[in-house]
């Protein structure tokens, strides 16, 4: 999952919050609502996996500007399950946003967050193919 860190935006804190912005020569606070709702939403994803999977899945959480870690993991993972290299390109090209899953080294949603319904269905899915195929 690939959601932006509250940490990161500008005049924030821990807890995501803007405060001290005229230390920045500034009193306008930028709206952030709508990263915001996004962040909340792919915590509701990931609570709703962990809830429904929880060590069946390995489950990562990472911002998109963390290329040290989502490079080497996508190149892991395309090792790993092997899908075609149009679909792997595609995702480590064009799938790493503010709001992606990606599932097996394959974006499966980009820009656009499933309902939690949906993403279960489609681990499920993955988990079986993979139980078939070992």
């Amino acid at each position: 999952m690939i959601r932006e860190s509250a940490e990161t935006l500008t005049c924030s804190d821990c807890a995501g919050s803007l405060e001290g912005i005229e230390a920045f020569g500034s009193s306008e606070v930028p709206d952030y609502g709508s990263v915001r709702q996004l962040m909340n939403e792919t915590g509701a994803l990931y609570r709703a996996l962990k809830e429904r999977f929880a060590d069946q899945i390995d489950l990562d959480v990472v911002d998109p500007r963390n290329a040290p870690y989502l490079i080497p993991a996508l190149v892991a993972d395309y090792r790993r399950y092997r899908p075609s290299l149009r679909a792997f390109l595609r995702t480590l090209f064009l799938g790493i946003t503010p709001a992606s899953i990606i599932i097996n080294g394959v974006a499966r949603y980009k820009n656009d967050l499933p309902s939690v319904e949906t993403l279960i269905a489609d681990v499920s899915e993955c988990l079986d193919t993979m139980d078939k195929v070992a």
